[in-house]
């Protein structure tokens, strides 16, 4: 199963990730779903765009009619035989794309969707990684309270941001159940590492952690352009996320999930944003690196 969950992967993050991001798509509430953020949409605003690149918009153009074909059939991972017949299948693939064109990787996710290798329920699967509303950068959030000044700094001691603050502001993704501190629940902030938004990063893991811990409110930060940017600008987004959440949530203490390159982030805005120590009772980071 391995396989066709690679597979797929490459597919929604190959292809639908510069759509998603060359199509802007304002959110003018904090709802999670969006009915035009499933991969076949996405792949249909796509194909014939060319602003997105006329690479990618041929492509989703030639792999849509095949998916879409998929709708019409039982499409199951067992369709396609065993491990063994997949890995063949795959490793045909690989060996006649070229490795030295700077479409590689397209397309090889082409020539995995042509040989059946992303059955149509991994596919269904992939439209909660790929969802844009849970990646948006672009969540419309109300403003802190007036007795709240956390913007361009909250103490002295802080680094001012360089950063805009509506658009820091934006990019908190706080979903609809969120109680904003009431209730006794604590507020988790999730931030992701390195190349995949947060909405992705944790749509089937710690965003569900809520159902498991009633205490816990989960929302995330989606920093823009997947984390890619430099960690002092990332980690911006951070520590403003830090002090806006404990803010709206009636001065709540929070605590903070990371992956990855999330956990130097979340390091960088404790050390120069001291203001965000007073206000985070629990740091988790998992697999850091917190020196380089």
């Amino acid at each position: 199963m391995r396989f066709y969950f690679a597979a797929g992967i490459g597919l929604a993050w190959t292809l639908v990730s510069p759509m998603a991001h060359a199509m802007v798509v304002p959110r003018s509430t904090n709802s999670s779903t969006n009915s035009n953020s499933g991969l076949l949409s996405v792949l249909s605003q796509a194909a014939g765009n060319p602003s997105i690149g006329q690479k990618t918009s041929d492509t989703a153009s030639s792999i849509l009619p095949l998916l879409h074909d998929g709708t019409n059939q039982s499409n199951s991972a067992a369709d396609v035989g065993s491990v063994q017949d997949a890995h063949g299948k795959i490793s045909q693939i690989y060996s006649s794309v070229d490795k030295d064109s700077d479409n590689f990787l397209l397309d090889f996710v082409k020539g995995l969707v042509e040989r059946g290798l992303i059955p149509l329920n991994l596919v269904n699967l992939l439209d909660g990684y790929i969802n844009i509303g849970l990646n948006s950068i672009y969540n419309n959030n109300p403003a802190p309270p007036s007795k709240q000044d956390i913007y361009p700094k909250k103490r002295s001691g802080d680094a001012t941001y360089s950063i805009p603050e509506e658009s820091l502001r934006a990019a908190i993704h706080i979903p609809d159940s969120f109680a904003y501190g009431k209730s006794g629940r604590k507020p988790v902030i999730l931030v992701p590492g390195t190349a995949i938004p947060a909405g992705m990063t944790y749509h089937f893991s710690f965003s569900q952690l809520g159902e498991a811990l009633p205490e816990a409110d989960v929302v995330w930060v989606n920093i823009p352009r997947a984390s890619l940017n430099d960690a002092q600008t990332n980690g911006e987004y951070v520590a403003y996320a830090i002090n806006y959440i404990s803010a709206v949530s009636s001065d709540s203490n929070v605590a903070a999930i990371s992956w990855s390159q999330g956990g130097l982030d979340v390091q960088w805005a404790l050390k120069y944003w001291p203001s965000t120590r007073d206000v985070v009772e629990d740091f988790i980071a998992i697999s850091v690196v917190m020196a380089s």
